[in-house]
């Protein structure tokens, strides 16, 4: 097996100890509904000594939980504080993975040698190599910068390309957190302005949400990135990972942010920059196989929270949204009902910055505690293991080397 493999087993194996170890900690926090079930309040479980200390990442698990029907819980996302007071109900404890099946005989063993356990990783080698992307091979893989574009790389890309741009947005926000720090706000103001510029520049022929270069060109200049034909060609060329003539809102973003991307590619790997930044990045191009790998290589050790906190955030934005489309056909209708549809829509086009600043607390509580892993720390972390791995396979193959010795002796 491989090390993608190696890995997805040792995660799937972890989700279900956690599933099982959470169902315990439900029926030992919680109470009974009277219908057989267990019912515990979000708050007093994330609050408890022991939960804080076992699970990785609650929600995690939580949401792995009711997606098996295990446990039902309101909304997507549960977030500390906002939700305290949110039961989660224990619907099945039988849903609970099965134990691990007994250990073969020695005879049989002998015959049909089982395949080498995989270690469960450490907390600390699970934080650093986990949220990592762009899957690292080996530890002096991991200190390589990319030197152009692979068909892997590309691959993965298309993946997120091809989802909505709320999903693509919402990726971004996570890869670039903290490398964008107070811009993070600007991510999604950008959003709203770029479905309705390829809204209403759209000619027909362009798919939803899609906008081709000479419109791309445009909003670059009502974005104030003005460029001589020949930079807007190139760079945009470089930004159109795909090749497919039109520039999706995550395809913009690289090269929006640009400059902040290159920065985070060379901090990463711990190498000079060697394009000139100081205006804006205008005119620098080939560099989109970089943006993409960084764009690719989320923070390790992310802090679940900052995730849950931008989840719900894009959830939140996307409701409003929503509710200001069906104010606004309620509005176009006129008389009384109409009316206070426009009111109603007043209030709600006047801004409500709840939900972001929310976001903005999460977000400053949680910044000195994840960050972008840099390649002398992936390099330290890797080497580590694969030291670790292979004085365990010494030690398995001595212990085999003097079970084999004493059987020979004992015969």
């Amino acid at each position: 097996r491989d090390q993608q493999d190696m890995a997805a087993v040792e995660q799937a194996s972890k989700i279900d100890e956690e599933v099982q170890e959470l169902i315990k900690d439900i029926t030992r926090l919680g109470r009974n509904n009277g219908a057989g079930q267990y019912v515990v309040e979000y708050g007093p479980l994330f609050d408890d000594e022991k939960v804080e200390q076992y699970y990785e990442a609650l929600m995690g698990t939580l949401k792995a939980a009711k997606k098996r029907g295990i446990v039902d819980f309101k909304g997507q996302i549960l977030l500390k504080g906002a939700h305290d007071k949110t039961e989660i109900t224990l619907l099945d404890s039988s849903g609970a993975p099965p134990p691990p099946a007994p250990a073969a005989p020695a005879a049989a063993a002998e015959e049909a040698p089982a395949k080498k356990p995989v270690a469960a990783p450490k907390p600390s080698a699970v934080a650093a190599a986990a949220p990592k992307k762009s899957g690292f091979k080996t530890a002096a893989e991991a200190m390589e910068p990319p030197t152009g574009h692979t068909p892997e790389q590309d691959a993965k890309f298309e993946q997120i390309n091809e989802k909505s741009a709320d999903e693509q947005c919402q990726f971004f926000l996570k890869s670039f957190i903290f490398g964008l720090k107070e811009d993070w706000k600007e991510v999604p103001k950008l959003l709203e302005e770029f479905l309705k510029h390829a809204k209403d520049t759209n000619d027909g022929k362009s798919p939803p949400e899609l906008i081709n270069h000479i419109s791309a060109s445009d909003f670059l200049q009502k974005k104030g990135k003005t460029r001589t034909a020949a930079e807007r060609k190139a760079e945009l060329n470089d930004v159109d990972i795909n090749n497919d003539g039109f520039i999706s809102f995550l395809e913009y973003l690289l090269l929006h942010f640009k400059v902040m991307i290159l920065q985070e590619f060379y901090k990463h790997y711990e190498i000079d920059c060697v394009e000139d930044l100081t205006n804006d990045g205008i005119g620098i191009a080939n560099v989109g196989y970089k943006l993409v790998d960084e764009l690719l290589t989320m923070p390790a050790g992310m802090n679940p929270q900052i995730e849950a906190a931008i989840d719900e955030f894009m959830e939140k934005k996307k409701e409003r949204e929503n509710k200001i489309k069906e104010l606004q056909e309620k509005a176009d209708k006129g008389g009384v009902k109409g009316m206070a549809a426009k009111q109603e829509l007043a209030i709600i086009m006047s801004g409500d910055d709840t939900e972001m600043n929310r976001v903005e607390l999460t977000l400053q509580a949680a910044k000195r505690k994840a960050a972008k892993n840099r390649g002398s720390v992936i390099l330290a972390d890797m080497a580590a293991k694969e030291a670790a791995e292979k004085a365990k396979a010494k030690e398995e193959a001595r212990a085999r080397m003097a079970a084999k010795k004493a059987m020979f002796e004992g015969k």
